[in-house]
Parts: structure tokens; C-alpha cells; sequence
């Protein structure tokens, strides 16, 4: 495990830009973040590690409704007539693409082949339904692609070992706000 083997690390930046742009019914946001380790000391070794993340975010409003930013902050979505209000609520369709590497040494000093990845990356699309201003559901698949195959599980009887280098996931999400 990561954690386990790291020591001390002389120096840790981490560096980002994001941006977000609403324009009538859709928004689209986007993050770039690097971390970069100086001087990670283990019990055998000592040297630096890059890791990447970036990401490309967009969201449409179906029914019409104007996504805001305020401080640069995506602000809650309120449907113009929500249900108890006339109306049927606000629905909107996003779609995401997120990508993250490891540092050419990830594999050489750090990342076990098996337990962990020098590369992966994420597409979801979403929709969700903005029924009333406190309530919302979401529901969004998300593939994820690892540059490696990775351990799932080992049998207790047979020991047979079983990899994967694709997750697909499926998530519902009810939330009320207050």
C-alpha cells in the first residue's frame, strides 16, 4: 500500500487550474491537478513522483433552466416549476471524461502491479431530476479503463486469482437539500 511504504517526503506541490463557463441552458467545467513529491524517502530508497489528473465536464438543462456560477462555484439548480409548483421539474443530461497518470517511476518504486494503476480513465453520463428546489435524483453510469489489470479477489479454496481492467458502475443517488 502506498501509504505503508512512504516515509517522509522532503517537499509536496500541487498545482491545479480549473475552469467553469455557463452560457444559457448548459455548463461546461474542467480541472487539471499535478502532485508532485520531492524527496519521498522509504525504507530502501529516495526519489520524486509526478501524478496527473484532468478533467472535461458538461451539463445540459433539458427543460430550459440557466445552470449559474457564482465565485466561479456551481450554484444549486432550481426548476423553474417544480413539482407542487405546476410544474413536472427540471431534468438535465452530463456527460464527463476523467483521465489520471502516474510518473514513469509509479511502477519502478511505488505501485504494485495488481493492487494499483499507472493510468486510468472515466467517462459517466448522467441524468438527473430536479423535482423540487430540496429534491433531486441522479442517476449515472461510469466505465472506468486501468492501463493494467487489477486484483478483484482471490478464491479462499481453489486460490485462484481473478483481474480486472475495466469497472463499470451504476449509481442512484436520491438527495434532499435543507
Amino acid at each position: 500500500m502506498l501509504s505503508d511504504l512512504i516515509r517522509d517526503a522532503d517537499i509536496r506541490n500541487r498545482y491545479g487550474l480549473e475552469a467553469a463557463w455557463a452560457i444559457g441552458p448548459a455548463m461546461l467545467m474542467s480541472e487539471w491537478t499535478r502532485l508532485h513529491y520531492r524527496g519521498i524517502k522509504t525504507t530502501a530508497d529516495k526519489f520524486d513522483l509526478i501524478l496527473d489528473d484532468f478533467y472535461v465536464a458538461g451539463v445540459v438543462m433539458l427543460t430550459g433552466e440557466h445552470p449559474e456560477l457564482k465565485g466561479g462555484l456551481p450554484q444549486r439548480m432550481r426548476p423553474a416549476r417544480g413539482l407542487g409548483n405546476g410544474g413536472f421539474g427540471a431534468v438535465a443530461l452530463a456527460a464527463r471524461a476523467d483521465f489520471f497518470k502516474a510518473g514513469p517511476k509509479a511502477y519502478d518504486r511505488v505501485i504494485t502491479k495488481g493492487v494499483s494503476v499507472k493510468s486510468a480513465r472515466a467517462f459517466s453520463g448522467s441524468v438527473m431530476w430536479f423535482a423540487a428546489d430540496q429534491l433531486r435524483l441522479l442517476v449515472d453510469f461510469t466505465r472506468t479503463e486501468f492501463d493494467a489489470r487489477l486484483l478483484v479477489d482471490t478464491d479462499s479454496l481453489t486460490k485462484a486469482t481473478f483481474y480486472c481492467d475495466r469497472e463499470d458502475v451504476v449509481t442512484v443517488r436520491l438527495s434532499f437539500e435543507f
